[in-house]
């Protein structure tokens, strides 16, 4: 393959019409409005110019060339010899007012709609756009840049992670529009986007190479959590009440007669002995512990020190062979790649603010063919506007609403705060995101449940005279799901 001839550079007028010619994948009106927020100082639209070739690359095979022109022209019409632009990246210094609040929250310049031309793609193009990208944001004197990722495009992610990228940890925005797309036909579209931020800081030492690569690490660290926002705050809230949510779960209804049979029910613990299973988010170790009655080698990883001191002090009290590491689901560093024959999340993915970093994580640790299993509050029902309604008749509903409020929430308090959502929130998604996620990272559903409450449980709900909410609960449970349980397994 030849030398790439490229030239990036902002957009200029005159070169409007070539620009929508060579990629005609988004409408003339975009462009405008692009090249006029350029103007106005707002931003910077930068395109990748390439002399067209005389064999030029085509999207549809020709084994005839019948789409030659005596090889003086490529399949777009331009010249041989001539500039044609093969993809743009947009950078917006700063988000405007009608922005999301997480653009919002970011505080530094973003790069939107990044695109190559299909025919261009994997040839280093990408990334020549976003070195430009990140170039123009230190010209302009920014110390950190930022740019959203889809859910379902790990690749994407892949790419900018390996450039310094890494999670903002704001939590995920649903989006949606229309567009056309690569055959210039018109499409709506949909996706869950989380933000990744990098560090624009130079390495302080670059004549050390190991040196500079830690130093640019500890930058984009720090500036990840310096956005840590929503992440943050489930983690600060389980350190704060460790304790509480050590005795409410460890006597919990719920956990033990529902979400954690469930649970054991997909785990197959009949076939646990000898594996190498890893607890993620394993909280204060209750289930890590249960699982090593089956034989399983446990591993339990955390981020919340508060929780896994109490793991550790119950393991240094009655010990099972435990490790346990204090480390990031999103982006662990003491997890080694294929390392598990198995591995389970209950009842946390809710308080990952970036579930595509997760879902990464889980298939890089996990051997070839493993499991995973996770149980989550069920998103179809538990959303951030739902309750439960008894009408004057007795008769008792579920009012679902937002199930498109993609985001950080936190139910309103009913008083005593007896719920583990009301003091420390949930990152709410839908059920396609958990599913497609985990499907882009690498791994295939095998099963899905969703536990019932069942009669006993409900009387042993009730028993404790409870407050109306959690009565509600007991009685709703027997007709609709409050949890969901699924099983992946590595490809």
């Amino acid at each position: 393959m030849p030398a790439l001839s490229l030239d990036i550079h902002p957009l200029r007028p005159e070169e409007l019409a070539s620009f929508a010619r060579d990629l005609p994948f988004r409408e003339m009106a975009q462009h405008e409005r692009r090249l006029s927020r350029q103007t106005r100082g707002d931003g910077v639209y930068l395109v990748a110019w390439e002399r067209a070739t005389p064999t030029p690359p085509r999207l549809v095979d020709d084994p005839t060339h019948q789409n030659d022109q005596a090889h003086d022209q490529d399949s777009d019409g331009a010249n041989f010899g001539e500039w044609v632009a093969i993809g743009q990246g947009v950078v917006t210094w700063r988000p405007s007012a009608t922005a999301d609040d997480l653009a919002q929250r970011l505080g530094c310049p973003i790069v939107n709609d990044l695109f190559v031309h299909p025919a261009r793609r994997s040839q280093g193009i990408g990334a020549a756009l976003l070195a430009a990208c990140e170039a123009a944001a230190r010209a302009h004197g920014d110390s950190r840049i930022a740019l959203g990722v889809g859910l379902e495009n790990p690749r994407a992610r892949t790419l900018y992670e390996r450039h310094g990228y890494r999670t903002a940890r704001l939590g995920e925005l649903y989006t949606s529009g229309t567009g056309r797309d690569t055959q210039g036909q018109e499409r709506s579209w949909e996706e869950i986007i989380t933000y990744l931020v990098k560090s624009l800081i130079e390495p302080a030492s670059p004549d050390t190479e190991g040196a500079a690569d830690q130093t640019t690490e500890d930058s984009v660290a720090s500036s990840s959590a310096a956005l840590a926002g929503a992440e943050s705050a489930p983690v600060a809230a389980y350190d704060e009440v460790a304790e509480w949510y050590d005795e409410r779960i460890r006597d919990e209804a719920l956990t033990h007669g529902l979400t954690l049979p469930a649970a054991l029910d997909l785990i197959e613990t009949e076939q646990l002995a000898g594996q190498r299973v890893c607890d993620l988010a394993c909280g204060q170790g209750g289930v890590t512990r249960l699982l090593t009655r089956y034989g399983a080698v446990m591993t339990g990883v955390d981020i919340a020190g508060s929780l896994l001191a109490l793991a550790e002090r119950a393991e240094a009290e009655a010990p099972l062979g435990i490790t346990y590491i204090r480390d990031d689901l999103c982006a662990p560093t003491q997890l080694a790649d294929a390392q598990f024959d198995g591995a389970l999340c209950h009842m946390a993915l809710m308080d990952v603010a970036d579930l595509g970093a997760a879902a990464h994580t889980v298939g890089r640790i996990l051997k070839p063919g493993a499991w995973f299993v996770f149980v989550i509050t069920h998103p179809a029902y538990q959303t951030p506007n739902s309750s439960w309604t008894i009408t004057e008749d007795g008769n008792q509903y579920r009012m679902v609403a937002d199930y498109f409020a993609v985001g950080f929430w936190r139910p309103p308090s009913q008083g005593s705060a007896t719920s583990v959502r009301e003091r420390v929130g949930a990152h709410h998604r839908t059920l396609g995101a958990y599913l497609n996620a985990f499907t882009a990272a690498g791994l295939t559903f095998e099963r899905l449940l969703e536990p019932q409450i069942g009669a006993k449980l409900r009387e042993r709900l009730l028993a404790a005279n409870p407050p109306p909410a959690r009565q509600a609960l007991a009685w709703g449970g027997m007709e609709i799901p409050i949890a969901l349980a699924a099983r992946v397994r590595r490809r």
